[in-house]
């Protein structure tokens, strides 16, 4: 009699196979950490957001008389100093329009508090020094 011969994978051979490579994909998932890397391209574009505001804060001022007075995201939009309104750039300004601050919440671990702070990072632009910060702290930044 002639022996049958097969050709191919058994069931469990598959099943094997499919189960090693599963485990293989989670630990690379967990190796990569893809929502840190999104949390820090988000932070990539956020501190690259609060740069163009800064050079448009820069404008309005010399444009402005020498003062922040009156300054907002839609005055830098409206009188041409930037393209679009950048939302999530927050500007303040102190009551004399000396001063003017702007800042973005970060959110990646990527940042580290500066000793001796803490709660939620911002990245900070200080018109009275031309810096650029990393602040946390429990409230919002002011000029």
């Amino acid at each position: 009699m002639i022996g049958i011969n097969r050709s191919g994978f058994t069931l469990i051979e598959l099943m094997v196979v499919i189960a090693v490579g599963s485990i293989m994909a989670a630990v690379v998932l967990i190796a990569i950490d893809p929502v840190e890397k999104f949390a820090n391209a988000n932070d990539a574009d956020r501190k690259s957001d609060l740069g163009q505001v800064a050079s448009a804060m820069s404008t309005y001022y010399f444009s402005n008389g020498a003062s922040y007075a009156g300054l907002s995201m839609a005055g830098l939009v409206n009188s041409r100093h930037l393209k679009n309104a950048l939302t999530d750039v927050t500007i303040e300004v102190d009551g004399s329009g000396a001063t003017a601050i702007a800042y973005v919440r970060l959110t990646s671990q990527k940042e580290t508090c500066p000793s001796g702070q803490s709660g939620t990072k911002y990245w900070t632009y200080h018109t009275s020094t031309g810096e650029f910060v990393l602040t946390c702290s429990g409230t919002s930044p002011t000029p």
